[in-house]
């Protein structure tokens, strides 16, 4: 390739990015579902900007992880599990005649939820309402051209970027454990996240209604959490707050379909961009107490 044609190539490329990056910051409010993709001489490059929910609990997740882990064991016919860490004594306390307290477990301290709620138990007028955002992820992606695997497939590094928040408010007319006066609360957890990731196809096959791709990926990501509680009564007022800073492992499995080759979509932009399917991810986020999970979809058009 000439210096002439390199250049025009260099040049396109860079509008490429460009127009992906703006089409990107443009459309973030509107959390769009869309993702641009161009074939350049090294390979694929593709930016998806998507909408993403997840289950991020933050630190409440120290509330739900016992269940779900109990809920697991049952689903598999395995033991149950003890709570609290400490196995059960049995006949442990001759164990000497030095101090009394030298095998004795310490008692741990008492969290923000125990020294609100001791019993454990929600009162039954409480009234619940979900006030979360909806979350939003990013990527660039890029396929080289000089390596296929799997049914021709090739895989794919990415650089994403993600954000989702849940939160709940609450209100008890009848006072919230030693709240006995009418209670207002607010719960929430955030997450922003940040890193690379790579796929690798695991399955591809082509049908007279498109082809079909599997990818299962793998990867680590820079993480930014923040878990906010607030309790409010006539005469007293609880809060807490965590923030969390740490690098997290993430696995995904992606699944995309493409049309048959050679044919027009409605979906057509003419004279800017095709319609070449849909893709479908699933991702795992190793997040404090228990493993987030996080889906998003989006429409990709190639330039």
């Amino acid at each position: 390739m000439d210096r002439l044609s390199r250049g025009i190539m260099d040049t396109r490329f860079a509008s490429w990015c460009f127009a992906c990056i703006f089409s990107v910051l443009a459309s973030y409010r509107a959390q769009a579902q869309v993702a641009l993709e161009v074939g350049t001489d090294i390979g694929l490059w593709r930016v998806t900007v998507a909408a993403e929910k997840t289950t991020f609990l933050g630190q409440y997740g120290t509330y739900v992880e016992p269940a779900v882990a109990r809920a697991w064991n049952v689903f598999w016919r395995g033991p149950p599990s003890h709570g609290g860490g400490v196995p059960p004594s049995g006949g442990g306390s001759s164990g000497g005649s030095g101090g009394g307290s030298a095998g004795r477990p310490s008692k741990p301290r008492p969290d923000f939820w125990h020294i609100l709620l001791p019993s454990g138990k929600l009162p039954r007028d409480l009234q619940l309402g979900f006030t979360g955002v909806p979350g939003g992820y990013a990527s660039l992606m890029y396929e080289p051209d000089v390596l296929r695997l799997w049914a021709g497939l090739k895989p794919r590094i990415s650089v994403e970027i993600m954000y989702d928040m849940n939160a709940v408010n609450g209100n008890a007319p009848t006072g919230f454990g030693i709240l006995t006066d009418p209670t207002r609360g607010y719960a929430s957890a955030s997450i922003t996240a940040f890193g690379p990731d790579i796929a690798l196809p695991v399955w591809g096959w082509e049908t007279g209604s498109g082809s079909y791709a599997l990818y299962a990926g793998h990867g680590w990501m820079k993480d930014w959490t923040y878990t906010y509680g607030a309790v409010q009564s006539v005469f007293l007022q609880l809060s807490t707050k965590t923030y969390v800073h740490r690098t997290i492992q993430t696995y995904s499995l992606t699944g995309e379909w493409r049309p048959p080759r050679g044919t027009s979509s409605l979906l057509d932009i003419p004279n800017i961009a095709r319609f070449s399917g849909v893709d479908f991810l699933l991702q795992g986020y190793g997040t404090e107490h228990m493993w987030t999970i996080g889906a998003t979809a989006a429409a990709i058009w190639r330039l």
